[in-house]
Formats: C-alpha cells, sequence, structure tokens
C-alpha cells in the first residue's frame, strides 16, 4: 500500500524564482547608485586638488608680484609648478574719479590668469596703488 504523502504548504517552500528576480534587481540598483555616488566623489575630489593646485601657484605669484614703483602698464607671463600664468597691469580707469584732479596715487589694475596642464584656469583680479611721481 502506498500511504500518502504529505502536502507541503505553498508558502513555506522558499523564495519562488519571481522574488530571486525581484531581490537580485533591488541589489543591482543599489550597487549601481552606489558606484555613481563613488564616482562623482572622486571627481569632486579631483577638482579641488587641481583648484587648489591653481590657488597655490596664484599664491606664490602675487607674493612675488614686482613692488609699487616698478609696476608699469605691461604683460608678464611665465611657467611656475607645471602651470602657466600671465599678469596684465593696465591703469584703471573709472568714471568716478576726475582725471584732471591731481593725485598723489593712482590705481593700477592687475589681471593674474593662471592655466593649469589640465586646461582649468583661475582669474584673479586686483587694485594696486602706484604713487604719481611729480614731472
Amino acid at each position: 500500500m502506498y500511504l500518502p504523502t504529505a502536502r507541503r504548504d505553498k508558502h513555506s517552500s522558499g523564495f519562488t524564482l519571481v522574488e530571486a528576480l525581484v531581490a537580485l534587481a533591488v541589489a543591482g540598483i543599489s550597487l549601481a547608485a552606489i558606484a555613481n555616488l563613488s564616482n562623482e566623489t572622486l571627481r569632486s575630489s579631483l577638482y579641488v586638488d587641481r583648484h587648489l593646485a591653481l590657488v597655490e601657484t596664484a599664491q606664490q605669484i602675487i607674493a612675488g608680484f614686482p613692488s609699487r614703483d616698478q609696476l608699469a602698464d605691461r604683460a608678464l607671463n611665465g611657467e611656475t609648478a607645471g602651470q602657466r600664468w600671465s599678469l596684465a597691469v593696465a591703469s584703471f580707469d573709472a568714471n568716478f574719479v576726475n582725471p584732471g584732479a591731481s593725485a598723489r596715487w593712482a590705481p593700477k589694475k592687475l589681471v593674474l590668469t593662471v592655466r593649469g596642464p589640465s586646461g582649468t584656469r583661475l582669474t584673479i583680479e586686483t587694485i594696486r596703488l602706484v604713487e604719481v611721481r611729480a614731472p
């Protein structure tokens, strides 16, 4: 005689194929999001490193600016720490200054541009006062 086999409950037999596929899909999406976040963090870190290198070079160049009595309207350029730079010195023209008035000091506009090896660029504009010499 054959004994009847006990029927198993449908819900206690483990995961179905659909449930396993859904779990794999959720895990895949989660891993893709984590990889994307990691990639963006790495890119941001590289950008910050490049920008800090440009800022450090700009600070070195600013510290070595010519003295006030040597500032003349001209352009200077060079290379420091593998980064090319240019400095343009020009008279600062402002419509609020009376050109006919005699003044002891005259403003000069200095524009410093530093370009990194990757092509990133940093531009700093500043004003320096230069003593006007009597003719």
